[in-house]
Protein backbone atom coordinates (compact mmCIF):
# COMPACT_ATOMS: atom_id res chain seq x y z
CA UNK A 1 0.00 0.00 0.00
CA UNK A 2 0.95 3.23 -0.68
CA UNK A 3 0.40 4.73 2.50
CA UNK A 4 0.35 8.64 1.46
CA UNK A 5 -2.17 8.23 -1.24
CA UNK A 6 -4.03 5.26 0.32
CA UNK A 7 -3.71 3.16 -2.98
CA UNK A 8 -2.28 -0.47 -4.21
CA UNK A 9 0.47 -1.29 -6.06
CA UNK A 10 -1.50 -2.75 -8.07
CA UNK A 11 -1.45 -6.44 -7.45
CA UNK A 12 -2.56 -9.10 -5.12
CA UNK A 13 -2.98 -12.54 -4.80
CA UNK A 14 -6.18 -15.08 -5.03
CA UNK A 15 -6.29 -18.47 -4.35
CA UNK A 16 -9.01 -20.83 -6.88
CA UNK A 17 -10.57 -23.43 -5.25
CA UNK A 18 -10.64 -25.27 -8.35
CA UNK A 19 -8.65 -25.49 -12.05
CA UNK A 20 -11.81 -23.80 -14.01
CA UNK A 21 -12.59 -21.10 -11.93
CA UNK A 22 -8.48 -20.24 -12.50
CA UNK A 23 -8.96 -20.48 -15.74
CA UNK A 24 -12.07 -18.39 -16.62
CA UNK A 25 -10.39 -15.73 -14.39
CA UNK A 26 -7.13 -15.83 -16.48
CA UNK A 27 -9.01 -15.80 -19.82
CA UNK A 28 -10.69 -12.98 -18.68
CA UNK A 29 -8.17 -10.59 -17.04
CA UNK A 30 -5.17 -11.27 -18.78
CA UNK A 31 -4.44 -8.53 -21.24
CA UNK A 32 -7.67 -6.65 -19.80
CA UNK A 33 -8.06 -3.09 -19.89
CA UNK A 34 -11.49 -1.66 -19.68
CA UNK A 35 -10.74 -0.39 -17.10
CA UNK A 36 -14.01 2.40 -15.25
CA UNK A 37 -11.09 4.87 -14.29
CA UNK A 38 -9.22 6.04 -17.68
CA UNK A 39 -5.94 3.93 -17.08
CA UNK A 40 -3.50 2.95 -19.84
CA UNK A 41 -2.41 -0.03 -17.55
CA UNK A 42 -2.77 -3.71 -19.14
CA UNK A 43 -3.03 -6.42 -16.49
CA UNK A 44 -1.17 -9.57 -16.13
CA UNK A 45 -1.94 -12.71 -14.57
CA UNK A 46 0.90 -14.85 -13.64
CA UNK A 47 1.59 -17.61 -10.92
CA UNK A 48 2.62 -16.60 -7.36
CA UNK A 49 6.08 -19.00 -7.06
CA UNK A 50 6.86 -17.87 -3.91
CA UNK A 51 3.91 -18.98 -1.97
CA UNK A 52 1.10 -20.82 -3.18
CA UNK A 53 -2.20 -21.84 -1.48
CA UNK A 54 -4.50 -20.11 0.64
CA UNK A 55 -2.53 -21.48 3.65
CA UNK A 56 0.63 -20.61 3.15
CA UNK A 57 -0.66 -16.92 2.30
CA UNK A 58 -2.63 -17.19 5.40
CA UNK A 59 0.87 -18.04 7.11
CA UNK A 60 2.51 -15.15 5.23
CA UNK A 61 0.26 -12.70 6.54
CA UNK A 62 -1.50 -13.41 9.82
CA UNK A 63 1.66 -12.43 12.48
CA UNK A 64 2.41 -9.77 9.75
CA UNK A 65 2.55 -5.83 11.03
CA UNK A 66 -0.20 -5.22 8.62
CA UNK A 67 -2.76 -7.03 10.58
CA UNK A 68 -2.18 -4.88 13.81
CA UNK A 69 -4.70 -2.90 15.16
CA UNK A 70 -3.36 0.06 14.41
CA UNK A 71 -3.51 -0.17 10.58
CA UNK A 72 -7.20 0.54 9.22
CA UNK A 73 -9.24 -2.39 7.69
CA UNK A 74 -9.05 -1.70 4.28
CA UNK A 75 -5.20 -1.96 4.48
CA UNK A 76 -5.42 -5.56 5.87
CA UNK A 77 -5.42 -8.94 3.48
CA UNK A 78 -8.96 -10.45 3.82
CA UNK A 79 -10.16 -13.80 2.88
CA UNK A 80 -13.24 -14.38 0.61
CA UNK A 81 -15.61 -17.74 1.15
CA UNK A 82 -18.70 -17.90 -1.57
CA UNK A 83 -18.02 -14.69 -2.46
CA UNK A 84 -18.91 -13.40 1.04
CA UNK A 85 -15.68 -12.17 3.32
CA UNK A 86 -15.05 -14.55 5.82
CA UNK A 87 -12.98 -14.14 9.26
CA UNK A 88 -9.27 -13.74 9.00
CA UNK A 89 -7.50 -16.29 10.79
CA UNK A 90 -6.56 -14.80 14.36
CA UNK A 91 -2.46 -14.25 14.64
CA UNK A 92 -0.38 -17.25 16.18
CA UNK A 93 2.19 -14.35 18.13
CA UNK A 94 2.20 -10.71 18.90
CA UNK A 95 1.67 -8.39 16.01
CA UNK A 96 4.09 -5.74 15.90
CA UNK A 97 3.00 -2.52 15.49
CA UNK A 98 3.91 -1.79 11.78
CA UNK A 99 7.44 1.17 11.38
CA UNK A 100 6.47 3.32 8.82
CA UNK A 101 9.60 4.36 6.50
CA UNK A 102 10.25 6.37 3.70
CA UNK A 103 10.90 4.02 0.60
CA UNK A 104 13.97 4.00 -1.96
CA UNK A 105 12.57 1.68 -4.32
CA UNK A 106 8.36 3.02 -4.56
CA UNK A 107 8.79 6.36 -5.18
CA UNK A 108 11.04 8.23 -2.79
CA UNK A 109 10.38 10.21 0.20
CA UNK A 110 6.05 10.07 -1.11
CA UNK A 111 6.02 6.14 -0.82
CA UNK A 112 6.18 4.28 2.71
CA UNK A 113 5.66 0.64 2.67
CA UNK A 114 5.96 -1.97 5.98
CA UNK A 115 9.61 -3.19 6.32
CA UNK A 116 9.17 -6.93 5.10
CA UNK A 117 5.66 -6.68 3.26
CA UNK A 118 5.37 -6.40 -0.29
CA UNK A 119 1.92 -5.18 -0.61
CA UNK A 120 -1.42 -6.00 1.12
CA UNK A 121 -2.29 -9.19 -0.22
CA UNK A 122 -6.20 -10.27 -0.87
CA UNK A 123 -6.06 -14.23 -0.18
CA UNK A 124 -9.46 -15.01 -1.98
CA UNK A 125 -11.43 -18.69 -1.92
CA UNK A 126 -13.84 -18.65 -4.70
CA UNK A 127 -16.14 -21.04 -6.55
CA UNK A 128 -18.62 -21.43 -9.01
Amino acid sequence: IHFSSNSGFGYSFINFVNPEATILFWEHFHGFCSWVMPSDKVAEVTWSWKHQGIAQHIERYRNSPVMHDTMPDDCKPIVMRNGARATFPPPTKKVQQPRLRASKTRGGSGSFHLPGARSVASCCESSR
